[in-house]
């Protein structure tokens, strides 16, 4: 379902970037002497990154649910080994 919410929520942000009301916020946080198109570039920066992350968790839920149905200890161990992975990039991140 995060996934899913990350992805919607991306396309969205995509869709409606010159009616955001943040838009604005991020101009002014950059001081006065940025342009609309470094504004247009961190918006598209944070729109992929949420597109990305979450088709990525999508792909792996999806692998995730497909390993326990049918008990493959391939898919699950794929998606353990993600999980894993995930988690010790997120402690040396810390």
């Amino acid at each position: 379902m995060t996934g899913c919410l990350l992805v919607g929520v991306g396309v969205w942000q995509h869709a409606q970037r010159d009616r955001l009301w943040y838009g604005a916020l991020l101009t002014i946080a950059d001081g006065p002497e940025t342009t609309a198109t470094a504004t247009d570039h961190s918006l598209d920066k944070t729109t992929t990154l949420l597109v990305g992350v979450g088709t990525l968790l999508l792909v792996v839920s999806f692998l995730g649910c497909c390993g326990a149905c049918v008990d493959s200890v391939c898919f699950l161990g794929f998606v353990s080994l993600f999980m894993f992975s995930s988690r010790k990039l997120s402690a040396q991140l810390k």
